[in-house]
């Protein structure tokens, strides 16, 4: 039968929600899916940035799920338009992009600007050089002492649930290995590097204050001077002696400098303490297992 001139044809009713969950306001990725909800059938929609501090990308913008890419620090307004080609809807987002996702074990890391450097916020945890090897897993090994240039990484006392706090120790020989183990695009920082972040924050005698994380969660016993001014967020990572112990977690932190001479027997250190503001220069013998920390190149 034929339809009635005077009849309205029905038109695909507008959705509930326009926007499947919600994206935080602090993303740790450069490059990730929107999460505008499935369209129905009869309905179309598209991506449009509201603002932008700086550049970005969409994939494909009348994708609910378009890939978008922005930049480190960048901050991003977009709205998800949805349409039944008589009405609209739409639904808002911001963000701002203030960390990154190391490719090879989508492990995400904050980061912070000081100065004109771009640093990690967090100390590394991959289990990876840069061109895929694994770095053996020193669980349980016991002492390495007897080994030459041993390569492993530890969780401080063998306990994987401090991982994502304190991050992965690494002996010396892994950090010094010409295969690398920074994320790309990072690399760990040089001594030059160290003296010019120190230098920023003051000089030697009250830089560690201001890197170091307030109060005494992860510096139980005192933490002398510490405002984390810097965004820094140094915590108490303690270390892994070449003999079968962990020490000093609350109590100290160090980070390697690769060695120029990867087989060399120490390799130089820039540390910290609860007991003090300063941040020193020193060496360690390369069994030790310490933190990492890395610098955007």
């Amino acid at each position: 039968m034929a339809t009635s001139c005077s009849e309205k044809v029905q038109i695909t009713p507008m959705p509930e929600l326009l926007l499947d969950g919600e994206i935080a306001s602090e993303v740790l990725d450069t490059l990730f899916n929107l999460n505008g909800a499935t369209l129905q059938s009869g309905l179309s929609g598209e991506w449009e940035v509201i603002s932008h501090t700086d550049a970005y990308s969409l994939a494909d913008p009348t994708d609910p799920n378009c890939e978008f890419g922005g930049e480190l620090f960048g901050e991003y307004q977009l709205k998800w338009i949805v349409t039944n080609g008589e009405e609209d809807k739409e639904a808002s987002i911001a963000f701002k992009i203030g960390g990154f996702t190391d490719s090879r074990d989508d492990e995400q890391y904050r980061v912070i600007q000081i100065g004109d450097q771009i640093w990690m916020q967090q100390n590394l945890r991959t289990v990876y050089y840069q061109n895929g090897d694994v770095i053996k897993d020193g669980t349980g090994i016991g002492s390495v002492v007897e080994e030459d240039q041993p390569q492993y990484q530890y969780a401080y006392d063998d306990d994987p649930n401090n991982i994502s706090i304190y991050g992965r120790l690494y002996t010396g020989y892994v950090a010094s290995d010409s295969r690398g183990i920074a994320p790309e695009g990072w690399h760990l920082p040089s001594n030059s590097e160290w003296i010019t972040l120190i230098e920023y924050l003051g000089g030697s005698e009250v830089a560690g204050g201001k890197m170091k994380e307030e109060g005494l969660e992860h510096w139980p016993h005192k933490n002398v001077g510490a405002s984390n001014e810097s965004g820094f967020t140094a915590l108490g990572c303690g270390f892994r002696a070449d003999g079968d112990y962990f020490v000093n977690i609350g109590g100290r932190v160090g980070w390697w400098i690769p060695s120029s001479d990867p087989a060399a027997t120490e390799a130089s250190i820039w540390y910290l303490g609860n007991g003090f503001a300063d941040i020193f220069k020193s060496s360690n013998i390369q069994k030790v297992g310490m933190s990492v920390r890395c610098i955007r190149n």
